[in-house]
């Protein structure tokens, strides 16, 4: 069985071989490494497991039997992520293949990754231009954190809708081009959008928005 699991650990010399150490006692052995974030005190890392048997229980207090790490989210995946996901969506849509709003919001939950993508308009009501297989139904949602004028994560509360709250999905938004149309992108429980990954939800969304402007013929 596949899993990943992405947790926070002291940036220290052989902190991460300490946690593969307790790992391999599950027993879990790391198949692929990503660093999410680095601040040259702590860092955020995503790895892959191969763990036959194992709950996601045992693997996330295996992690955090070593000090100073904390685990945001472990669950089961049918794969390994593609590490090439968000190169091939952002290829996607600079060659302008696809309806570029519908081949963003479907392609960001591999590139992020993420579980779901839904762009929208505010007008009058919610009107979603494109969502992502499984993505959840906007409902009544509400939008006190628009206009929004650059990327950000958004705090859940009462504005959510209720099945999206009991879901406890983490949330990031970026603007698509107007203050009241954007996408927002769920996560997990636990796995919050970092400072590093929002600016690559924007650049997919500029190329997305380039790919809906209409070439101007040559004279």
């Amino acid at each position: 069985m596949l899993y990943t699991m992405r947790f926070s650990l002291v940036d220290r010399p052989g902190a991460l071989g300490s946690v593969a150490t307790s790992l391999s006692h599950v027993p879990a052995s790391i198949v692929t490494l990503r660093v999410v974030e680095h601040d040259g005190e702590y860092a955020v890392d995503e790895v892959v497991l191969e763990a036959e048997g194992a709950s996601p229980e045992q693997i996330r207090a295996a992690a955090q039997a070593i000090p100073g790490v904390a685990v945001e989210c472990v669950r089961r995946v049918q794969s390994e992520p593609d590490p090439l996901a968000g190169l091939l969506l952002a290829d996607r849509l600079s060659r302008r293949i696809g309806d570029p709003m519908e081949v963003l919001a479907e392609g960001i939950p591999d590139a992020l990754p993420c579980a779901w993508a839904i762009a929208f308009e505010l007008a009058s009501s919610i009107e979603v231009i494109a969502s992502s297989p499984g993505a959840p139904v906007p409902g009544l949602l509400e939008t006190p954190w628009l206009p929004l004028e650059a990327p950000r994560r958004l705090i859940g509360g009462e504005w959510l809708p209720q099945q999206w709250r009991m879901s406890r999905f983490e949330l990031g938004a970026v603007p698509l081009g107007s203050p009241t149309r954007c996408l927002i992108a769920g996560r997990w429980p636990g796995m919050r959008f970092r400072a590093t990954e929002l600016p690559q939800m924007e650049i997919l969304a500029g190329l997305a928005l380039r790919g809906l402007a209409v070439p101007v013929p040559l004279p």
